[in-house]
């Protein structure tokens, strides 16, 4: 299987809808990494996970205030007030935050 099939099937599987009898295909990676790589994934999963709870509480906050917030203002009302309050964020990657927030707006849209 070449690169290309790789990522076609991959945006297939994202993008398209799969019905009952279709398959879906799924690869499994082992990634060999060295100990500062492993630091800094965990790293930047900690703070993913920071992100959406951070998002999560600020949008009910709102809510039982009487104010609906939109998860995309809930990230621009975090990116400038809340992130330049913690130098530690500032070392890692900002798609990780902008990620967060996508999965969480996924999130309300299956749920509600």
């Amino acid at each position: 299987m070449t690169i290309d099939h790789f990522i076609y099937v991959k945006i297939w599987a994202c993008i398209g809808q799969v019905s009952k009898s279709e398959m879906r295909l799924g690869f499994k990676t082992k990634l060999k990494v060295t100990v500062v790589q492993s630091q800094l994934l965990a790293q930047h999963a900690g703070y993913s996970r920071w992100v959406y709870n951070w998002a999560i509480a600020t949008i009910e906050d709102f809510y039982q205030s009487g104010v609906k917030l939109s998860c995309n203002d809930a990230r621009k009302f975090y990116t400038n007030h809340v992130k330049p309050e913690y130098a530690w964020m500032n070392q890692m990657s900002s798609r990780v935050y902008v990620y967060a927030f996508d999965q969480l707006k996924a999130a309300y849209k299956r749920f509600f």
